[in-house]
């Protein structure tokens, strides 16, 4: 993956890894044992030498410095509405109530895989406000 398939602005990843790790007042060391990537690909992620890091390595070095995988990507984060969990209250009534909900057409395996394997990817994108939307009918298809 290229800076330029991110798309990141003037500031690429390895800046940004940089920044949010001085943020958080970790060595490369430290950053390397709490994610699990090796110290050597820390370093060349924050100089510059490597742009094509793989997803699986941003993420955990994401989660090791407790920000989405999108901070180091340089996209657009969605911020789910924080008002008074309205955001889940329709997922959470497909859950508590699945005998109101019913499938509007007929759901195969095929079909239900799909769908659960697009709010998989919406939830490991941090898009949950568009997670919110998709998980009340999946619930009830399921």
């Amino acid at each position: 993956m290229t800076e330029a398939s991110t798309g990141a602005g003037s500031e690429g990843i390895g800046e940004r890894l940089r920044n949010v790790r001085k943020r958080r007042g970790l060595s490369q060391a430290e950053l390397s044992e709490l994610s699990g990537v090796s110290l050597s690909l820390v370093r060349k992620v924050e100089q510059g030498e490597r742009q094509d890091v793989r997803v699986q390595t941003l993420r955990k070095l994401a989660s090791a410095l407790e920000v989405p995988t999108t901070t180091l990507l340089g996209e657009r984060r969605e911020e789910p509405e924080p008002v008074n969990g309205t955001l889940w209250a329709a997922a959470e009534d497909a859950i508590l109530h699945p005998e109101a909900a019913a499938a509007a057409e007929d759901v195969t395996p095929a079909g239900l895989g799909d769908a659960l394997a697009a709010a998989v990817r919406l939830y490991h994108g941090n898009r949950y406000e568009t997670l919110a939307r998709v998980l009340p009918p999946l619930l009830a298809d399921a």
